[in-house]
């Protein structure tokens, strides 16, 4: 008997759909007529023979464009070199600004530094999806859909000297940095990603879609301050060290920063309806004199903290919803192993749900953070030092085996706190009895929020 394969009319629409998608993608050979002219002799070339895009000579920010983007539209590899030195400056003075199209694949090293002068007023190098971006678009083995993304690995990043963003923590009036380095642009972030648009197929101008896939950014360093300073986070240049906003998963791994105005990285669902982008991971990361250390915001779900390490920062590991409302609930949030010194609130979650909090550190709860010897800049509380912050946080799985050391603070007025914990945009927070190892002096009782424990207590 004959047998019949049997396509679904479906199948057949989607199957024209990704023909026309794939055809609308530009072509992956580097020599291409429409490619061709991203190439420079001697500075963006294309390796044949390793099938890679390379980019050498000197640190020119046009060339650095023209291999990024001719990287993105192939596929292929970008491998930026080294210059005869073993070492190589792009210094930024205006925005690079890459439309995704591929999957862009960047692999250098710490000896290559992508430096904003003082006139870049904005991001240093920013990757954005498009509504183009899903015309190349593939199908993996099981019929689903493979959106490009990003991986980026290596390379240092400096902001030091660049314009600082208008909407940094504290606004621009808190800056010690000269008068002369406010900038006038809302996002000043080293290496900025965006992965959503507005949906072409709604007339709605709030529904958006994804179209980036998985992103992944490793061993990279960034400067807010420059190299070697210790000066606080509020001396530093431009915003946050990464920014990503939209993606249908995220890696950021091993990547190291120092004195940043913002965030060291700042992940974020969508600013719409804030259920577009999940399943991010922060993991083995360091971050020193910083604002925020490492913070999801607007209700980002599926979010991993591991094993980071944060030293002199106002907010270590965050959650904040930013909008109010149940739609920006975060839930299926893990923080564990991370090592946090010198720190406002340490472990803060704003609007969250099912948390796990596990076998973190927090130590010198209680000390001076960003040069300033109290907790006026804990936002729900100018005299409290919260190791671990809870507000509005429901389905608490386990707050276990966390070592918590604090300090008594500077003024007698301050409180150092293993654990506040109080309600938050109409949100209360659940009642737990957590295991601490707790080493501190006693403080007294207060007022003002639903709970707290005290270091030196082990309940509530």
């Amino acid at each position: 008997m004959l047998k019949r394969n049997i396509i679904t009319h479906a199948a057949i629409a989607a199957f024209a759909m990704a023909g026309a998608a794939n055809a609308a993608c530009p072509s992956t050979n580097p020599n291409h007529s429409s490619n061709v002219g991203y190439l420079a002799a001697g500075k963006v070339i294309y390796d044949s023979a390793n099938n890679q895009i390379r980019l050498t000579g000197s640190g020119n920010a046009s060339n650095l464009e023209d291999a990024l983007n001719l990287a993105t539209r192939t596929g292929k590899q970008l491998v930026i070199e080294t210059n005869s030195n073993n070492n190589k400056f792009h210094t930024i003075s205006k925005t690079i600004k890459i439309n995704i199209k591929r999957t862009l694949k960047v692999s250098t090293t710490d000896k290559v530094t992508f430096k904003g002068s003082s006139s870049l007023d904005g991001d240093l190098i920013a990757l954005k999806g498009t509504s183009s971006t899903s015309e190349c678009n593939t199908t993996g083995s099981t019929g689903n859909t493979i959106k490009p993304g990003v991986v980026w690995r290596g390379g240092r990043f400096i902001m030091a000297d660049a314009k600082v963003s208008t909407v940094v923590p504290g606004g621009q009036s808190a800056n010690l940095s000269p008068a002369s380095q406010k900038g006038t642009s809302a996002t000043a972030d080293g290496l900025s990603i965006r992965g959503e648009v507005d949906d072409p197929n709604s007339s709605n101008a709030n529904d958006r879609i994804l179209v980036l896939g998985h992103i992944d950014v490793q061993n990279i360093k960034f400067y807010g301050t420059s190299p070697g300073s210790t000066q606080n986070y509020r001396y530093a240049g431009g915003d946050s060290g990464i920014l990503m906003v939209g993606a249908s998963r995220a890696t950021f791994k091993n990547n190291r920063f120092y004195g940043v105005r913002d965030a060291g990285i700042y992940v974020s669902a969508d600013n719409y309806k804030g259920h577009l982008g999940d399943n991010y991971t922060m993991e083995n990361n360091y971050v020193e004199r910083a604002y925020d250390g490492l913070t999801s915001k607007r209700g980002a779900d599926k979010i991993t903290f591991k094993n980071n390490d944060l030293n002199d920062v106002v907010v270590g590991i965050s959650t904040k919803n930013r909008n109010s409302g149940s739609a920006w609930t975060a839930s299926d949030i893990t923080v564990t192993g991370n090592e946090i010194t010198k720190t406002v609130r340490g472990i803060s979650l704003e609007r969250a749900n099912d948390v796990t909090i596990s076998n973190n550190k927090i130590k010198d709860v209680g000390a001076t953070v960003g040069g300033n010897s109290r907790p006026s800049s804990n936002s729900f509380d100018k005299t409290f030092y919260e190791a671990i912050s809870l507000n509005g946080v429901t389905n608490i799985n386990s707050i276990d085996g966390n070592e918590i050391r604090g300090v008594n603070p500077a003024n007698s007025a301050d409180k150092v706190y293993a654990l506040v914990y109080r309600k938050h945009d109409g949100q209360s927070t659940d009642n737990t009895r957590p295991t601490f190892t707790v080493f501190s002096a006693n403080n007294p009782a207060i007022s003002g929020v639903d709970g707290y424990v005290k270091l030196g207590s082990a309940g509530n």
